[in-house]
């Protein structure tokens, strides 16, 4: 706590890659809520690779250091990911970043009291008030405002494909048939994406998936699908932060893991040239 009373000087909602961002570039006086045990989850739960990780260089150097992480343990070359090897590594730079952080915990009502937010969060605690000087939501459905919903620009489910009987080339993706298909990190990984509506829930979402890959086509046939993401790939739209110290950054507006987090040190560097 600050001589002002302030208990935190920036909340982050959402232990997405732009929270993580934020997070690892200041974690001095920094609190991260999260309402899953999850981290990433806006592209590792919801199977979504992303593009541009090749160009993704240069962006600063918490960014850089994820990079060579991610390069030396074997998950990233070039544009192909081992995306489920992705978490546990943007988990542990946030333990050890010492920065504090509540899993399984939800933001109920941001009060603003001028120069500061008070936060009532909700726990298997139960409820507890938190002061911050900021807010930076970085979720996709702006969690801690309640009052707008998020337009979805665009919306798919995602699949992880394995063929293990020989190396094969991918099928070129139907762009028209609303369906793309990206290599992993190793020989037979891969991952599906399945365009659904912007308005689709999770059981249109999967009868969507079933129904495709029932009748899917030829170059997919020797392919398995082996796991569904947990999570559907939303791409929000861009929207008016409520106030200077509250602020959105929806981390899957971005295009990987990489741009992502970067977005959210970049943020971090911001309020730091504000103090």
């Amino acid at each position: 706590m600050d001589a002002t009373g302030t208990e935190y000087g920036t909340l982050i909602v959402g232990a997405t890659c732009a929270g993580l961002g934020y997070a690892c570039a200041r974690p001095e006086d920094s609190l991260l809520v999260e309402s899953s045990a999850l981290v990433g989850w806006e592209f590792v739960e919801a199977m979504d690779p992303g593009s541009g990780w090749a160009a993704a260089v240069g962006l600063g150097m918490e960014t850089d250091e994820l990079r060579r992480e991610l390069q030396a343990r074997n998950i990233l070359d070039g544009e192909r990911v081992h995306l489920p090897a992705v978490a546990p590594v943007l988990f542990n730079r946030l333990k050890e970043s010492g920065l504090p952080y509540r899993f399984w915990t939800d933001v109920l009502e941001v009060r603003d009291r001028g120069a500061e937010f008070e936060v009532v969060l909700f726990d298997a605690g139960g409820r507890r008030t938190v002061r911050v000087n900021r807010i930076l939501d970085t979720t996709t459905h702006l969690v801690s405002v309640h009052e707008a919903p998020v337009r979805i620009e665009s919306k798919a489910i995602g699949a992880t494909l394995n063929r293990m009987d020989r190396p094969a080339p991918l099928p070129a993706a139907a762009c028209n048939g609303g369906w793309r298909v990206q290599e992993g990190r190793f020989p037979g990984e891969a991952f599906l994406a399945l365009a659904l509506p912007p308005e689709a829930d999770w059981p249109a979402a999967r009868a969507r998936l079933h129904e495709f890959w029932m009748d899917r086509p030829a170059g997919l046939r020797p392919w398995h699908l082996v796991a569904v993401g947990t999570r559907l790939a939303e791409k929000p739209a861009w929207v008016d932060s409520p106030s200077d110290r509250w602020q959105a950054l929806p981390s899957a507006r971005f295009e990987n893991v990489l741009e992502a987090f970067a977005a959210g040190a970049a943020k971090a560097a911001e309020c730091e040239a504000l103090v």
